[in-house]
């Protein structure tokens, strides 16, 4: 999905564009609506890959302009309507006992670089599974997980919170089931495009854990993430971020709990 590598280039003042251009605007039309409640998702998959992707250059160069564009996004959006939750990627991908504790020790790092932009900058939490299709309470697990502790969303809620509260983190958490309805479609948890998929649980505050604000769909079903996966009636999938008519009706048709129709 190449198609979705971003606008800005780090090597043309790509950080400063960021801010400028994307952030400032951003929490600017923010600020103009003070009547309104928002819960914003801070850039899905950008601190995953910094946690996990050290070993390859490009990644790891690129590493120190992303904590600093994500950490002036948490200033700039510090305010009293806003919940924040900064995208930690889901169960399967940072969810490994290895790879929980580095989460936590990068998460802070951002957090802490924020507060340099800002006195104070905090966030509500973390956005888990956004654009993914982990369920939030596995049955049954899916055998690809048998190693993991973070099986499920909640399951990985679940592991990474005590690694933020030891670092002093906020360990909230909402979690994106968009296309969590039909578990264990996939053969390997490493699939990520276009898996067939349904939408999850309805969107509620009725999580059954104190540390999960809410399940939420993030990404929509009917958009393809990129010109790969498995085919729907004969037909391929689009470009990333466009349209597929087939995927969302999909979704709907997978959807579990089933989705009502909406005519009378």
């Amino acid at each position: 999905a190449g198609d979705s590598a971003g606008e800005f280039s780090s090597a043309d003042g790509g950080l400063e564009k960021y801010k400028t251009e994307f952030v400032d605007k951003f929490a600017a039309a923010v600020a103009d609506a003070p009547d309104l409640t928002f819960a914003i998702v801070l850039e899905p998959d950008s601190l995953g890959n910094v946690i996990t992707n050290q070993a390859i250059e490009t990644c790891a160069t690129a590493t120190p302009i992303y904590e600093e564009g994500i950490a002036y996004a948490i200033s700039a959006l510090q305010f009293p309507n806003v919940a924040l939750y900064v995208d930690a990627a889901h169960g399967g991908w940072l969810g490994w006992a290895d790879n929980l504790p580095l989460a936590a020790a990068e998460f802070s790092k951002v957090l802490k670089l924020a507060q340099t932009f800002k006195e104070g900058a905090t966030i509500r939490g973390f956005a888990t599974d956004v654009s993914n299709f982990n369920p939030y309470i596995a049955n049954p697990r899916a055998n690809y997980t048998e190693w993991s502790p973070s099986y499920d969303e909640q399951h990985y809620a679940l592991s990474l919170a005590p690694y933020l509260q030891n670092a002093s983190v906020p360990h909230h958490f909402i979690i994106d089931v968009g296309r969590s309805g039909l578990q264990n479609s996939r053969d390997e948890w490493s699939d990520w495009c276009n898996v067939k998929a349904g939408y999850g649980e309805r969107p509620t505050t009725d999580t059954g854990l104190e540390i999960v604000d809410s399940l939420v769909w993030v990404k929509p079903a009917g958009e393809s993430d990129g010109a790969c996966g498995p085919e729907i009636d004969g037909e391929g999938a689009p470009a990333a971020g466009e349209w597929w008519d087939l995927y969302a009706q999909q979704a709907v048709e997978l959807a579990n709990p089933p989705l009502a129709p909406t005519w009378w």
